[in-house]
């Protein structure tokens, strides 16, 4: 039975403990934090006579405390999840609870009504869902001051769920055809691209090797046959300086790939390929929106569906075998993470919005922690001087609807203090689309 609270619990099925650098891989684990609330009852039985301290339906303010649930946590299918709000104090004993628990619209069974704690059984998933659970507190005979209602959601992680596709190789390989020599006809030129790019390279951590790949995927434009320039960025590059970049003792070797409305280069350091880009024809004309993004603040102007000029999305995994230092045994890891640049415009000017995240993509869900820095939302526009840059965020999430390669949609919330010491809470959409 997992019991939620203010604990660790885990959203993957078990894996074992993992090492990076030599410390526990913490991953596999999300942590719930809880807030304690203290609420204030007035009796209001009897003859309304002097206070007490103890509980009954007599006059006076008794204090009860509780803790909150947590904003969202995770459980594996046909798992047992336990929920408590822990209530203590004085007068605890005479409140009333309402829970109600629902999965798709409809009621989910469980125990525990009218009490501080209830406990259900995690329904079997096909794919990411969730459980709503809220409650609602009052007192027997009298009256509550302070919150006195809240609410979760459960992500039901799917275990039979196939293993996701290693986003941060993506690019690694192709199926094209090899030619000997790029054709870059004048019809190919002035179209909109998106390009995914792959890069590895091995490096020493402790004297212990560890494999670095990243791959990412953007848009690009054909200025001409000889060079390109992705968005966002002001200048191009040049086809032939492809493998300047490529670092290779010995052994180096250049290969091309294409086929119609789709081409590639490729070098390799002997077998392995260590650097790669694809280019696939998205659309004829130069097009110059990808996407849509809204943004909401306390103390701000909202702005509504503003496009999306560019996108980027990254993918980093590092991998190997490290010397686990309490056993001092061999153990296998493989730590991912991705990030994700939205760039559009806030009030006229541009305006960046950076995700960092942890494990992306393979959940749709991801919250912003200021005790865990793995996942992190930042906004940069010169519009927004207090806010910009700002990366630590107090708390929020962020839930993808679509998680597609080639297609995203998400909501997010994050909390942030300001750089003049003012608490700013942002909300917004986004869509992202390559297709």
């Amino acid at each position: 039975m997992i019991t939620f609270v203010a604990q660790i619990s885990s959203y993957k099925k078990d894996q074992g403990t993992m090492f990076f650098y030599g410390k526990s891989n913490w991953r596999h684990s999300s942590l719930i934090l809880c807030t304690l609330f203290t609420l204030s009852a007035c009796g209001g039985g009897g003859s309304g006579g002097g206070g007490t301290d103890g509980g009954g339906s007599s006059g006076g303010i008794k204090n009860i405390s509780y803790q909150e649930l947590p904003f969202s946590l995770n459980a594996d299918e046909n798992s047992s999840v336990q929920l408590t709000l822990n209530t203590s104090g004085a007068g605890a004993n005479n409140l009333a609870y309402d829970w109600e628990v629902t999965f798709n619209g409809e009621a989910l069974p469980f125990q525990g009504q009218n009490t501080d704690t209830i406990t259900f059984t995690a329904p079997e998933v096909d794919g990411p869902d969730s459980v709503s659970v809220s409650y609602e507190l009052d007192l027997k005979d009298g009256t509550l001051l302070g919150p006195t209602s809240g609410s979760t959601r459960v992500y039901i992680v799917d275990l039979n769920a196939p293993e996701p596709e290693k986003a941060h190789q993506l690019g690694k390989t192709t199926d094209l055809p090899v030619v000997d020599a790029l054709d870059l006809a004048t019809e190919l030129t002035g179209g909109t691209w998106v390009l995914t790019a792959y890069s590895s390279m091995e490096t020493l951590i402790e004297e212990q090797a560890v494999m670095y790949e990243l791959s990412s995927q953007t848009i690009a434009y054909l200025d001409s046959k000889t060079s390109y320039a992705q968005c966002g960025l002001e200048y191009s590059e040049a086809f032939e300086d492809f493998d300047l970049s490529a670092d290779c003792a010995t052994d180096l070797s250049i290969k091309y790939y294409q086929a119609e409305d789709e081409f590639r280069q490729e070098a390799s350091c002997g077998p392995d390929v260590v650097l790669a880009q694809n280019f696939k024809k998205l659309n004829d004309a130069r097009v110059e929106s990808f996407g849509q993004l809204s943004l909401s603040f306390d103390s701000y102007s909202a702005q509504d569906n503003a496009p999306i000029s560019c996108g980027e999305v990254i993918n980093v995994g590092a991998s190997g075998t490290l010397i686990e230092p309490t056993s001092n045994t061999p153990t296998d890891y493989l730590y991912e993470f991705g990030m994700l640049y939205l760039y559009s415009e806030y009030q006229s000017l541009p305006t960046i919005l950076h995700f960092s995240l942890d494990d992306f993509p393979q959940r749709s869900f991801y919250s912003f922690s200021s005790v865990i820095a793995a996942n992190e939302v930042t906004l940069y526009s010169s519009q927004l001087p207090a806010l910009s840059g700002i990366e630590e965020g107090e708390s929020g999430t962020l839930i993808f609807s679509e998680l597609e390669q080639n297609s995203l949609e998400a909501e997010f919330r994050v909390d942030k203090t300001d750089s003049n010491g003012a608490e700013e809470e942002i909300t917004g959409t986004f869509s992202l689309s390559f297709e």
